[in-house]
């Protein structure tokens, strides 16, 4: 007859369970993590160069831009990143933030977007390679016009 009392099963300790298995730390374990907060894993940032203005109408110097997207899942904090050409000179980046989703256009500085085709880069404050485009010469040649970057 049951009575409802726990009735060890021939284990020394008697601490066997069929929902924790063998020994109070199982047990134990088993609550703590049944209660236990789950923390989500920090979200890398993810940004992408979606278009730039390379020939500006008249003289190019500080009318370059290049336009950014938020393509992740948490807002994007700019402070000291870097938007750098091919010949490696940058712009950091003002503090400011960009949304999921949005996009931010950048005015450039020091980096120079030549009309004769070249890469943009974009790198996070470690300086770890975030994107990366070129364009051509020929994409360059119409003043004025914005260079569109497509994903494949």
């Amino acid at each position: 007859m049951n009575d409802g009392a726990f009735k060890p099963a021939g284990f020394p300790d008697g601490t066997w369970s069929p929902w924790f298995g063998f020994g109070k730390a199982d047990a134990l374990a088993a609550v703590k993590a049944a209660g236990a907060k789950q923390e989500e894993p920090e979200q890398e940032p993810e940004v992408a160069i979606v278009a730039a203005l390379v020939n500006p109408v008249g003289f190019d110097a500080g009318k370059e831009t290049v336009t950014i997207l938020n393509s992740g899942a948490a807002a994007l904090n700019l402070d000291q990143w870097t938007v750098e050409d091919d010949k490696g000179r940058s712009d950091t980046l003002a503090p400011g933030w960009v949304d999921p989703g949005q996009f931010k256009t950048l005015v450039l500085a020091k980096a120079k977007l030549p009309n004769t085709g070249g890469k943009i880069r974009i790198k996070d404050p470690s300086g770890k390679l975030k994107d990366e485009v070129s364009y051509s010469k020929a994409q360059a040649r119409k003043q004025g016009w914005v260079i569109e970057f497509s994903r494949d």
